[in-house]
């Protein structure tokens, strides 16, 4: 008798505790998912995948909450994702020393880049992007695991770039980082530039008498799975025509979807033709 009130009691904590963590996720509530544990792991069960990618998008302030409460991975199901989840990992916090300024948005590192980028400073800029320790890119992310392009993800932003993933496929934007500045993306954050179809921004690739930056970086990046020193031609959402300087790379699956890759120093753009 005693051993079923324990085990009843527990059950009772172990609620009480699922609700409690899952009030301090972004995104989620009670009426639109389920949170249980299961031995070191938290499941997360929510309505639909969009709501799941959504979740996932928000996994720098997850991995925090995690190690807080000595949770090794969050596990995100959807209505009818089956064996399917999204993974957010606890261990990425230890992918680098630097890790930890992410978590800190008043950090030193944050302003530093933020301000880099407010001047447009060009006094690193010729400085190669830096992905030592990233041997063999055309190849390193090709079959890689989503935990491989996270913690790549994660590396590159603890270098102070910008990260972006895109479905190769429908162009929509699926993830941006932090350290995309007001000043490069017009006012837009990370956050505002996730579900937005890239597409729009490489219009004047398509006009007549262009040459046709996507077009190229589809091909190449497609046929090499990585193109380095990228130099292009965007329409900023102000109307401006600007050149941008990134590495691409092709993952054969980032959130279910075949991506590509940006990665790009903030500072690192120039405005060709403005359109006031």
């Amino acid at each position: 008798m005693s051993h079923l009130i324990v085990t009843k009691a527990l059950k009772i904590i172990d609620s009480h505790a699922a609700n409690l963590l899952r009030a301090q996720l972004p995104v989620v509530d009670s009426s639109n998912s389920k949170l249980y544990f299961d031995n070191n792991n938290a499941i997360l069960w929510v309505t639909t995948k969009y709501l799941a990618v959504s979740v996932k998008n928000n996994y720098i302030d997850i991995i925090p909450l995690l190690c807080d409460w000595g949770i090794k991975e969050l596990k995100i199901f959807w209505n009818g994702s089956g064996n399917r989840y999204f993974p957010i990992s606890s261990l990425f916090a230890s992918t680098s020393k630097e890790l930890t300024f992410m978590f800190n948005k008043n950090s030193p590192v944050s302003e530093k880049n933020l301000t880099k980028s407010a001047v447009n400073s060009n006094t690193d800029n010729n400085l190669p992007i830096d992905i030592s320790g990233f041997e063999l890119p055309s190849t390193y992310l090709k079959n890689a695991t989503y935990e491989v392009i996270q913690q790549f993800m994660l590396e590159m932003r603890c270098r102070g770039y910008i990260v972006t993933a895109t479905d190769m496929t429908s162009n929509t934007c699926l993830m941006v980082n932090d350290l995309q500045a007001p000043d490069r993306g017009c006012g837009w954050r990370g956050r505002d530039w996730i579900g937005l179809n890239f597409l729009m921004l490489w219009r004047d690739s398509f006009d007549s008498g262009n040459f046709n930056y996507y077009q190229q970086l589809i091909n190449v990046v497609s046929r090499d799975y990585f193109i380095s020193d990228f130099d292009y031609l965007l329409r900023a959402p102000n109307g401006d025509l600007r050149r941008y300087y990134s590495h691409y790379f092709f993952v054969d699956n980032y959130l279910d979807v075949p991506a590509r890759i940006c990665v790009s120093k903030p500072g690192n753009w120039e405005v060709v033709e403005s359109f006031s």
